[in-house]
């Protein structure tokens, strides 16, 4: 069994094209098992990346112009795209074999951008209720909910002064009040933001590293797979500035609680 267990999840911007050698030094910096990639816009780059790096892949199509991709060390067993309204951009849902004994599911996910304007962050929230209904059907297997979501979690914050002036002029049609709500679904339902246990009092801002503005992307864990973190951190050490608007959250979890709980279970 591979433990710890290490999952990232990685906006590579506008598809890595001209990057992509940064990108893959990033990814080899923390030797994730598991590696999400938002805006991998074309399947021959996630291709050849995931040869470089030696994993397996699975790529989809979101509902615009931003796909969604999977490269993995673990074997994946099953996947399936998500990407009709309401849910937008996509929902990547793979099961993944860590052992012959038990599967892990991933649930990547990427949201419409703009998470400033309130329109936006209700298509969000509609999307990660659309999204739990599909989880809901394999809820008891242990699983991770993440990616770029491109909203702001209730209490965080959002700098302003990295967008245009067009931009905050827009903000005053909502006399410049930032909408949390998208993410409230998750927390009902008893997810762990792992950035946020692992770091209560961090900034975690993902986005963008030249001026960093907001924190975007979350990884999430149902109960089980919580009981099981190790560790969670960003990715900011070189080349990780330059290879993308977007820096990388990695987290480690120690499967090998979730092998014990599982054998008490069925005692």
């Amino acid at each position: 069994m591979l433990n710890p267990l290490i999952v990232m999840t990685y906006n590579i911007c506008d598809g890595g094209q001209g990057r992509l050698e940064l990108i893959r030094q990033v990814i080899l910096a923390h030797a994730p098992h598991v590696l999400l990639l938002n805006e991998a816009d074309e399947q021959e780059t996630v291709h050849s990346l995931a040869q470089q790096l030696g994993m397996t892949y699975v790529w989809a199509p979101g509902s615009g112009t931003k796909h969604i991709a999977l490269l993995s060390h673990v074997p994946i067993a099953t996947w399936k795209i998500h990407n009709r309204r309401p849910i937008t951009q996509a929902l990547l849902e793979v099961e993944l074999r860590i052992d012959s004994k038990f599967p892990v599911r991933i649930y990547g996910l990427h949201l419409l951008p703009y998470s400033m304007f309130l329109p936006y962050e209700i298509a969000r929230w509609r999307t990660i209720v659309a999204s739990l209904r599909v989880i809901q059907a394999h809820f008891h297997v242990p699983h991770l909910v993440l990616g770029d979501f491109n909203t702001i979690a209730a209490g965080e914050s959002l700098d302003l002064a990295i967008f245009p002036t067009r931009v905050r002029r827009l903000m005053l049609l909502q006399a410049n009040r930032i909408a949390h709500f998208a993410l409230r679904p998750l927390t009902q339902a008893k997810y762990t933001d792992v950035f946020r246990a692992v770091h209560p009092y961090a900034s975690g801002r993902t986005w963008m590293p030249t001026h960093l503005a907001a924190r975007l992307d979350y990884i999430f864990a149902d109960p089980k797979m919580a009981a099981c973190l190790h560790d969670c951190n960003i990715g900011t050490m070189d080349p990780a500035a330059q290879a993308s608007d977007h820096f990388p959250l990695i987290a480690q979890f120690d499967l090998t609680k979730l092998s014990k709980n599982k054998t008490r279970a069925e005692i």
